[in-house]
């Protein structure tokens, strides 16, 4: 990723332990890491989407490091690499976990998925700025295959620009859907589940869309990349996605 955006790199992903780093920025105060359980609440109630928002789980100065509860009292030191202008965050699911609720936002355990996002407070203005690209990051023994298959479901933004076609974005706006995985695909399958309403879907940002018209799918074989962005153009399609994730272990 070479555009400056506020997204968590996982350096390891392991039982009861996420590392992870943000390059520092200037005129940042500290990160916010937060987090969800489900796609779409990591999005939030935005563009039709009803997400019920993101939940809280540790700072980190600007160039800092932050380790959770539980990290902090082991005796064996967490991964350390290079922090040259990095933030740190090290933290166990299990030390910000909620109860499950379905009619509002929670913190999965360990043992499951988890959504993340990262949100800068500014120095100047005292204030948060808006929250970077979704990290999916998940359970620990996922990468236990050498192309480990992620699935996930959630449901586009409307961008509220009219019926397709003629009317399509020359690229995917920020209102989109953005989100990733830790490693790098080799397949990909996408299902656009509603039966009339077409899907833009693109891997790149700066990207023009791809059309999966309702109903239909999309497949890619030999892809190299972490990253998408979902929107529709005048309406809230669910959609299913199918990723063969490359295991570099």
């Amino acid at each position: 990723m070479t555009r400056q955006r506020d997204i968590p790199n996982i350096q390891y992903r392991g039982p009861n332990q996420v590392n992870l780093t943000i390059p520092i920025q200037p005129g940042i105060e500290f990160f916010e890491l937060r987090g969800a359980s489900r796609l779409n609440d990591a999005y939030g109630n935005v563009a039709g989407v009803g997400g019920f928002g993101t939940l809280p789980i540790m700072r980190v100065p600007n160039g800092g490091q932050a380790r959770s509860k539980a990290i902090q009292s082991r005796r064996l030191p967490a991964i350390e690499e290079s922090g040259r202008r990095l933030s740190r965050i090290v933290f166990d699911p299990d030390d910000f976990a909620t109860p499950f609720n379905p009619a509002a936002s929670y913190l999965p355990p360990d043992e499951n998925t988890v959504f993340l996002r990262v949100a800068p407070f500014v120095t100047s203005t005292g204030a948060f700025m808006a929250e970077g690209p979704i990290m999916i990051v998940p359970p620990p023994d996922f990468f236990s295959t050498k192309e480990p298959v992620f699935t996930v479901s959630g449901i586009a933004p409307n961008l509220n620009i009219g019926a397709f076609p003629p009317n399509i974005p020359d690229v995917m706006p920020p209102e989109s859907l953005n989100f990733m995985l830790p490693a790098y695909n080799t397949t990909l399958s996408i299902r656009n589940l509603d039966p009339l309403v077409p899907l833009f879907f693109s891997c790149h940002p700066g990207v023009s869309p791809t059309v999966v018209p309702g109903g239909t799918d999309v497949s890619v074989t030999g892809a190299g990349t972490p990253e998408f962005f979902f929107a529709a153009p005048n309406g809230n399609p669910w959609f299913t996605v199918r990723v063969a994730v490359v295991n570099s272990a």
